[in-house]
């Protein structure tokens, strides 16, 4: 899909002049701080054909959002051409898109890269009052938005886009570490409402959090579906739930789980917690939703199970 999304760019490509902003869409993401962006940009290639006529919007991460990998993934971007190109147009539409209040949340927009970017408008309560709202893209904070090239709109964003693995249950099949949790949806039928369209919240626990039970409930769980689904639907919430949200819930900080019960949600600077528990991998993006990694199985109902 990438190569034939360049093949098309390059074709479409015309002679063109500056306008009236007199700058494209790659040097204004480098003007606008992102820098690495658009040298992945120009030692990709991609230069040119993303400053063809357009109208295109793009989504640059600015530098930090970069710091913010592992030098494992940096390596990567850097040595393999074909996955730099992938992840840079799932950076960017073939259409203009400007983030205003017609913003809809939950909103899903085709990249050239083939698979959608999910846009969240959450908004930000202090002392019970609105105050504004946050803008994310698959998660990512929209820092500077609506910023205009002669050929489109132009988003500077937080965080670095990854095109996702595919659903949420996809995504949990793909993890080794949620073999358990992976048995357990399809023994309780849920594997087809989390291969559906979403939008979905889950917090997957690790095997390694439930094998931190207790034996005895452990068993329990592998052994009663009707024990496991009330547990695994206590992980799950409707909507697309990104840690950016957690603290724009309206007045409150608890989300409704799709069992009887809910879970409550808060952030500190540096992580964000479900009833009081660290997510260990949060933010994992799906085409259906979002995935929160978590090291510690959630219990609905404490006293039932003995803890």
């Amino acid at each position: 899909m990438a190569t034939r999304s360049i093949v098309f760019l390059t074709l479409c490509l015309l002679p063109f002049s500056y306008g009236q902003y007199d700058v494209y869409l790659p040097d204004l993401a480098a003007k606008l701080g992102a820098t690495i962006f658009a040298e992945f940009i120009y030692n990709s290639s991609l230069g040119q054909p993303l400053s063809s006529p357009g109208p295109m919007t793009m989504f640059a991460p600015n530098n930090s959002a970069f710091s913010k990998l592992s030098p494992a993934v940096i390596k990567l971007l850097d040595t393999n051409t074909t996955e730099i190109v992938n992840v840079i147009l799932y950076h960017v539409l073939n259409e203009e898109l400007r983030i205003d209040n017609n913003t809809e949340n939950d909103m899903l927009v085709g990249t050239l890269a083939g698979p959608s970017i999910r846009i969240n408008v959450y908004p930000v309560y202090k002392n019970r009052k609105f105050t504004h709202n946050v803008t994310t893209v698959c998660g990512k904070v929209v820092v500077s938005p609506d910023n205009e090239a002669d050929n489109g709109i132009l988003h500077v964003l937080d965080g670095v886009l990854f095109p996702p693995p595919g659903t949420i249950m996809t995504a949990v099949r793909k993890c080794p570490e949620l073999s358990i949790l992976t048995k357990g949806l399809i023994d309780i039928g849920l594997n087809d409402m989390l291969e559906g369209d979403g939008p979905l919240t889950i917090f997957a626990p690790t095997n390694a959090a439930f094998n931190k039970l207790p034996a005895d409930l452990l068993q329990k769980l592998l052994s009663n579906t009707t024990a496991m689904k009330e547990v695994l639907t206590y992980h799950i919430c409707v909507g697309t739930h990104f840690t950016q949200g957690f603290l724009a819930n309206q007045f409150s900080d608890r989300l409704q789980t799709l069992s009887t019960g809910y879970v409550t949600v808060n952030v500190t600077e540096t992580y964000a917690m479900v009833n009081n528990i660290k997510i260990t991998y949060p933010d994992i993006n799906a085409s259906n939703g979002v995935v929160h990694g978590m090291d510690t199985v959630l219990l609905p109902h404490k006293r039932q199970y003995g803890t």
